[in-house]
């Protein structure tokens, strides 16, 4: 749409989507950040909307459709997939899958790297976990009305 220079979700997708799906099928964590200014899309390009997938459902439906065609050494063998979702709103990061608000800390780990400490992590198996896990996580982010956006996020 016109918020990102004329690009839909799909074309945002196979310009990083893809490759942030390769790196988590290569064994490396992926993250999506999207920034802008108010009214740019941001959440939209993330979460979708009105039918038109965001890049969260993508990607994810892109790993697990790659996983059918892996092949398996043997049947000792898994792959488990997890995922989180936070919103980091002045300076604290909530856990948006948490019943509580506390904020959480970010640290370093000097063999698997940054990680956020206490979050919740739900193991995910199809791409209708991630639909479920972004639809829970969603109801939580902080909102507010703005002049661009009755539904502003607040992250």
């Amino acid at each position: 749409d016109s918020r990102n220079g004329g690009l839909d979700n799909a074309d945002v997708f196979y310009a990083v989507g893809v490759e942030a799906a390769a790196a988590v099928l290569n064994g490396t964590n992926a993250t999506i950040f999207c920034y802008g200014q108010t009214g740019s899309g941001k959440t939209h390009t993330l979460l979708g909307g009105n039918g038109d997938a965001g890049l969260a459902s993508r990607i994810t439906a892109a790993i697990f459709d790659a996983l059918v065609y892996l092949p398996s050494p043997s049947e000792d063998v898994s792959i488990p997939i997890d995922a989180a979702f936070v919103e980091i709103y002045q300076d604290k990061i909530r856990d948006l899958l948490a019943d509580n608000e506390d904020s959480l800390k970010l640290r370093e780990h000097p063999e698997q790297g940054v990680y956020v400490e206490g979050v919740t992590r739900w193991e995910m198996t199809s791409g209708s976990d991630v639909d479920e896990l972004l639809a829970v996580g969603s109801c939580r982010r902080q909102t507010g009305s703005s002049p661009y956006n009755a539904d502003s996020s607040r992250s």
